[in-house]
């Protein structure tokens, strides 16, 4: 009876030449690795302070200082996104030359575990509610389309 051959990979002194091949190929991949610390995170006693219903826009620009991102929300509300981040990223990029050109690849995590808070108003520009979470999650949530022409003058003609 044949025993059926069982591939294990290559062969140590071929890994150690598809390495070698990879080294010397006219590529440059570089890793990089930085601690980031960008705006200020908001204490616990600033949101403390804010009570979730009824703190006016003003109140809320005064205790906690300018937002990084500002959208609309519905017809005339607002969201504020504050952010900040204090924190180790790690980062990887690739380029190889192909003929005349090159492609290249790059990747950071940093921008994804940046923390932050979202406060949405209504058209009183009257906090509703506020959200504590990662950045990238914050900007999805509050990524709304627009209001429209037609859909401002709808709301003017029903509130007179």
């Amino acid at each position: 009876m044949v025993e059926p051959r069982v591939s294990r990979g290559p062969a140590p002194l071929a890994g150690a030449l598809l390495v070698a091949l990879g080294l010397s190929t006219p590529s440059c991949l570089s890793v990089t690795w930085q601690r980031t610390t960008s705006q200020h995170a908001l204490t616990e006693q600033a949101l403390a302070n804010l009570p979730p219903h009824g703190a006016s826009l003003a109140e809320c620009l005064a205790q906690l200082g300018a937002p990084v991102l500002v959208r609309e929300h519905r017809v005339h509300g607002l969201v504020l996104v504050y952010a900040w981040e204090n924190d180790r990223s790690l980062g990887l990029s690739l380029s190889v030359p192909l003929g005349d050109r090159s492609a290249s690849l790059a990747f950071t995590d940093a921008r994804l575990r940046a923390h932050g808070i979202a406060l949405w108003f209504d058209d009183d520009w009257t906090l509703t509610r506020w959200q504590r979470g990662r950045f990238a999650d914050l900007v999805a949530t509050t990524n709304v389309r627009p209001a429209t022409v037609e859909e401002i003058e709808e709301e003017a003609r029903v509130n007179g």
